[in-house]
């Protein structure tokens, strides 16, 4: 296997182990009060309810984008629905 390949796939394991590692961290103090406030904006969107680690901070920001871009193209409702 020649070296590019395998300094490549060094790369790969440890960005995959640096990526899971971080969201497990815990969420600063107050993520549940944003997260109320942007479900009071968007009720139609998901995302975890308790706001514990970063990954469900990240969760809350893509569910709340995800309704946003989403009404703004047609494929749904936005937050209305």
């Amino acid at each position: 296997m020649p070296f590019v390949f395998k300094i490549s796939l060094a790369l790969l394991i440890a960005s995959l182990v640096g990526g899971q590692a971080w969201q497990h961290q815990d969420a600063a103090p107050g993520w549940d009060a944003d997260a109320s406030a942007l479900r009071a904006e968007c009720p139609a969107m998901g995302g975890p309810e308790k706001i514990d680690t970063l990954g469900d901070v990240v969760r809350l920001y893509d569910a709340y984008a995800i309704r946003l871009v989403g009404g703004a193209i047609g494929f749904n409702d936005g937050c209305a629905g």
